[in-house]
């Protein structure tokens, strides 16, 4: 998210200041309102520490965004 907040600040902005937990915890329930589930993956945390940690599916995020679009 901290990529994305550099690329369009205008757009993912709100995204750059909270913690990493506040942010995984909001982008969780915004992709949990389209029907997008987390899985335990495993990966680094932002110390480089290995760990069992949550994640997406591109192609469930993919989708998620399309409905977004026809939405609005």
């Amino acid at each position: 998210m901290d990529r994305l907040a550099e690329f369009r600040p205008d757009a993912y902005g709100q995204w750059a200041d909270p913690e990493d937990d506040a942010k995984t915890a909001t982008l969780t329930a915004r992709l949990k309102e389209y029907g997008v589930r987390t899985e335990d993956t495993w990966g680094r945390d932002a110390a480089g520490k290995d760990r069992n940690r949550k994640g997406f599916h591109r192609a469930d995020v993919a989708e998620a965004y399309g409905q977004r679009k026809v939405k609005s």
